[in-house]
Formats: C-alpha cells, sequence, structure tokens
C-alpha cells in the first residue's frame, strides 16, 4: 500500500499498513539534560524564559523556503538559553523509528498562551541533526502559573538511530519564521506593538513526569516489512 524511505541510511521500505506494528519504547527527561529508560524519579524542575523580541529560530524544519527547510544542523539553536535539550546515552543496537513520535508534557507558565517547539534530534559524528517536530499553542484556558500537562504529538517519521547514536529531545517556545512568534499579549496575531516575555517550567519526574515515546519496529517486526527500491 505504501513506500516510505527510512532515513538514516537504511533505505526504502514497502509497508502494508500505516504505521506498521511498533513497539513503545519511553525515555524520560530528568534533571541534568538527560533522556533516561526506567521508572521516574523525585519530581524536579528546569525553566527557560521565552523572549519574543529575540525569538528562537527555526533551524529547520517543514518549511516551503528551501533555504531554510529539512533536517539542518541544530548545534547553534540548542546553545541559546531559550532551547532545553536532553539528551540519550549512546545506543548499544540500532533503533528504527516508524510513526508517530509524542511527548507527554507537564508544565507551568507565566504565559496561558504559551507556544511549545518540541523537536526530535540524531546526535552522532555530524552533531545534532533535526528529524521530526511538532508546534502547539495551548489555549488559555488556565491561570498563569497553573499545572497543566498534555499530550503533544510530532509528525509522522521513519527513520533509524545507529548504534552509537543518541536521541535528542529539544524544547522551546518557538521557531521563527517557520511559526509566528508568541507576543505574550492577547493582542492580535499580526499586532507585535506590545511583546510580553513568558517563563517556562518544565517537571521532570513526580507522579506526572514529562516523558518522549517513540514507536520502535523490532528485529522480528522489521522482518516482515520487505526491502524495496528508490
Amino acid at each position: 500500500p505504501l513506500r516510505v524511505e527510512v532515513t538514516g541510511g537504511a533505505g526504502w521500505r514497502e509497508l502494508a499498513e500505516w504505521p506498521p506494528p511498533a513497539t513503545p519504547r519511553a525515555w524520560l527527561l530528568t534533571p541534568g539534560g538527560r533522556l533516561e529508560a526506567g521508572g521516574a524519579g523525585p519530581e524536579a524542575s528546569v525553566a527557560y524564559r521565552y523572549d519574543p523580541a529575540d525569538p528562537t529560530p527555526q533551524a529547520g524544519g517543514r518549511s516551503l523556503n528551501p533555504f531554510e527547510s529539512g533536517r539542518r544542523d541544530q548545534r547553534v539553536r540548542e546553545r541559546r538559553d531559550d532551547v532545553l535539550v536532553f539528551t540519550s546515552a549512546p545506543l548499544t543496537a540500532d533503533l528504527t523509528v516508524i510513526g508517530d513520535v509524542e511527548v507527554d508534557l507537564t508544565f507551568t507558565s507565566t504565559n496561558p498562551r504559551v507556544d511549545f517547539f518540541l523537536r526530535l534530534c540524531d546526535v552522532g559524528d555530524k552533531g545534532s541533526v533535526s528529524i521530526t517536530d511538532a508546534f502547539v499553542r495551548m489555549d488559555a484556558d488556565a491561570a498563569p502559573g497553573a499545572r497543566r500537562t498534555t499530550t503533544v504529538r510530532l509528525s509522522p517519521t521513519a527513520h533509524r538511530f545507529a548504534a552509537g547514536h543518541r536521541l535528542r529531545l529539544q524544547v522551546s517556545s518557538g521557531a521563527h519564521p517557520l511559526h509566528l512568534r508568541n507576543p505574550g499579549t492577547d493582542d492580535p496575531i499580526h499586532d507585535f506593538s506590545r511583546l510580553i516575555p513568558s517563563d517556562q517550567s518544565i517537571v521532570l519526574g513526580g507522579e506526572t513526569p514529562t516523558v518522549l515515546r517513540v514507536p520502535a519496529v523490532s528485529r522480528v517486526e522489521a522482518a516482515g516489512v520487505s526491502g524495496g527500491i528508490a
């Protein structure tokens, strides 16, 4: 029914259905910028400030601008104070991810209409490269500073993370100009005469931890997926 290219050097595959059978694998976001498998530890948090006067740049992604789109090196973006990064240990075996990546996100924000831009990256010898991402704007249905939990579904992907590589999740509140900056107000979206920064705090551990979930295609399941040609 469909053919997909599994990037990361795995080639083209013929799939009987989308998404194919997969086993969810989870990594918890933990203090120190780590992604760790296993149970959640004590509750902690990490914070950052988003300033619409200096919006977080997109650095690739799904854009019609050929000079800005695609899978780009993320190292400059990841050095910004308004981008949190969480990185796994090196993989001991190849990990093939096909389908929808999700993030269970628990947070507080001074702006009820806060934006989140989440991006999954492959970290290898060539640095950190974007794989898939998602942008969401939260509804203004909570008081400033209220704890909230949401599940963010990133765009569908098919990628092989090679053994020795690491997964990395970026958490930020902008990807300009791919997504218009959030002015921090309830003014009309194109009125940027007032720009108010917002402070976000991401909850790590505890009863409602922030978790990265990926659909992993196992060796047994992959054996039933025939290799195709470009």
